[in-house]
């Protein structure tokens, strides 16, 4: 999953699963998608599980079509906290449908919630592997699509929506598998007592998808961004500097226009480049060439609320008269998408 908006790393996670971590979301901005998404599971057989703790209310987990948190077309399979605290499970077999618990658990502690779907027993609840809530629903909307945390499209259409679909709180290790849990499999994942335990326990349940939301937010995520159509670093312009006495830009054969040595350009445009211009110095030259980063016009957090940095790296051919040398100039992470 990549994180969006305002969520915080490394904090703790449930006490009982020792090792876990989990995302602090501020119930604003913050929240998880999957980035590789694809059919949804099973309409009628699946089971999806996530640990929180909250004092107020938001989305726990939901399938959407989705990656991010703007105009959604299909929405289902999701689990939250409503405004009293119950923990709700939807879906939308061509309606609303809705299972709720009795019991309230925005008390600021840490609980495990499990729906199931089943082909012939229905929709099944249980919060801290309790007796489950059921009803006789027996099928989900099937679309393709991506799983959340922290968000998802309850506040349109659904009966009993949570105050804010963005969570308020700590959500850690979220799974989904493809069949609907017995009783004791819902009992081995809230009594695992370790990580290491959790994931196992996950893994031999068959788990089609799982994120324990532990790591420290630092990482860098080099795969592709769903939902971003234009290049990320088009988002940024750079600003060239090119400094050293005699020293020209020129645009030799086959290399294209050359930047003044000063100049503003489109990192896309320069990056699309194999070479993207050449230096002409003497062979003693010292030749300095500075870039500067800055989001250009077409940044709009609104619209790409994308986190974490991007690194970039473009090519840069140094000629001293007949002999050539290739540089590759590479600068750190930029949080040009947000």
């Amino acid at each position: 999953m990549l994180v969006r908006g305002d969520t915080s790393f490394s904090l703790p996670g449930p006490s009982t699963l020792a090792g876990s971590a989990g995302i602090g979301l501020s119930g604003t901005s913050g929240y998880a998608a999957d980035v590789s998404g694809g059919a949804g599971p099973s309409t009628t057989s699946f089971s999806e599980m996530v640990w929180f703790e909250t004092t107020t209310s938001g989305t726990l987990i939901g399938f959407t079509n989705t990656p991010s948190a703007y105009s959604p077309k299909e929405w289902d399979k999701m689990m939250w906290v409503d405004p009293s605290g119950h923990v709700v499970f939807g879906v939308y077999p061509g309606k609303v449908v809705e299972l709720k618990t009795s019991g309230v658990y925005n008390d600021g502690q840490w609980h495990l919630a499990v729906a199931s779907l089943n082909a012939s027993k229905g929709m099944s609840l249980s919060v801290d592997a309790g007796t489950p809530v059921t009803n006789t629903t027996t099928t989900s909307q099937a679309y393709s699509g991506y799983w959340h945390v922290g968000w998802d499209n309850e506040k349109a259409g659904w009966t009993d929506p949570p105050g804010n679909a963005y969570f308020t709180g700590t959500l850690a290790d979220a799974a989904v598998v493809p069949s609907t849990l017995t009783a004791g499999q819902i009992t081995a994942l809230y009594t695992a007592d370790t990580q290491t335990a959790w994931a196992a326990d996950v893994a031999g349940d068959g788990a089609s998808d799982s994120w324990s939301l532990g790591d420290g937010g630092t990482g860098v995520y080099t795969g592709t961004v769903p939902d971003v159509a234009p290049a990320a670093c088009a988002f940024v312009d750079a600003t060239i500097t090119v400094s050293g006495s005699n020293v020209t830009c020129a645009a030799p054969a086959g290399i294209g226009a050359c930047p003044a040595p000063t100049a503003t350009t489109s990192l896309e445009s320069l990056a699309s480049k194999v070479t993207p211009f050449a230096l002409n110095a003497t062979p003693t030259q010292a030749i300095a060439v500075t870039y500067t980063l800055a989001r250009d016009a077409t940044y709009k957090t609104g619209s790409y609320p994308y986190a974490t940095g991007l690194n970039l790296t473009t090519s840069i051919s140094f000629i001293a008269y007949a002999s050539t040398f290739d540089a590759t100039l590479t600068w750190a992470s930029e949080d040009v998408v947000l």
